[in-house]
């Protein structure tokens, strides 16, 4: 399989990445979590589309976030008819491991990459990185995959994977106001199938209840950091949720939540305009979101 169109545009987030491998990495989940059947995660470990991940001390399988993701991934895609062959080409690409130092030494030999990265701030961070000549992260692994997850989450932009009849896949984010030339004619004169990964990433964050993976991904803000501390203490009588569209346009729509999960759905999909929590006592607090929507 061919590699993503420009996948060095999609490097922002590598010290993110670097920062993020060991917690997506981290084997700690039972099948029975993942919501997919024994029958058919074995079917697809034959077919060699996974590989089973086991504890070295206990019988049991054990899976981590990436594992999630990826087995949701190919969830979407038999869904959608995608062959077996296509489906384990992607994977032998998408698990591919590529070292922080083959990107630094890429978008050092082609610095005009660098300007075509989102974040300025993150265009900054990386030009540091390769004038001072460090090499602490230069031993660092990732796969394609563990770069666009982790793009996603950073950005707080939607995903999804494209993958073309022949061999080759492009991830397309949210904040891409242009879609490439290259890309734009596969879409035009080839088949292809796509997947929202944002949509897996979702359903992996809202498994959990307490808001931990979102911290940990850096998704909240300092002020929704508060209210979900806040949420979690229970010192609170209402939530009050006003949303808004794509467009970012008020709906005229008002929404009561009465569980952590329901809240953590709209703050991972940022699409709220106006969060109010009225407490005991009757002091009322307000969040702003000035956010793009993800999901």
């Amino acid at each position: 399989m061919s590699p993503p169109v420009n996948i060095e545009q999609q490097t922002g987030s590598i010290f993110k990445a670097a920062e993020l491998l060991e917690l997506l990495n981290e084997r700690k989940f039972k099948l029975k979590w993942l919501e997919l059947g024994t029958h058919t995660v074995s079917n697809w470990q034959n077919e060699s589309l996974f590989d089973f991940p086991k504890d070295d001390k206990k019988d049991w399988r054990l899976f981590s976030i990436t594992d999630f993701i990826w087995l949701h991934t190919i969830a979407a895609f038999r869904s959608i008819g995608t062959p077996f062959p296509l489906i384990k080409s992607l994977k032998e690409h998408l698990f591919e491991n590529i070292s922080l130092e083959f990107i630094i030494d890429s978008l050092r030999s082609n610095p005009e990459l660098i300007d075509k990265i989102a974040s300025k701030e993150e265009r900054e961070m990386i030009r540091k990185y390769i004038e001072s000549g460090d090499v602490t992260l230069d031993n660092t692994f990732f796969s394609y995959l563990t770069l666009i997850v982790v793009e996603s989450l950073a950005k707080r932009v939607p995903v999804t994977l494209f993958v073309f009849e022949d061999d080759s896949f492009y991830p397309l984010f949210g904040y891409s106001n242009v879609i490439e030339k290259e890309l734009m004619n596969k879409m035009m004169y080839q088949h292809f199938v796509s997947v929202s990964l944002t949509q897996i990433i979702e359903k992996f964050i809202l498994k959990d209840e307490t808001g931990y993976y979102m911290e940990q991904f850096g998704m909240l803000n300092e002020k929704e950091l508060e209210l979900l501390k806040l949420l979690k203490s229970g010192d609170y009588i209402s939530v009050t949720v006003k949303l808004k569209n794509k467009e970012m346009k008020m709906i005229e729509a008002v929404k009561e939540f009465g569980t952590i999960k329901e809240v953590l759905s709209v703050l991972a999909s940022s699409s709220y305009q106006e969060i109010q929590i009225k407490q005991h006592g009757g002091q009322i607090t307000r969040i702003e979101n000035t956010h793009k929507i993800m999901f």
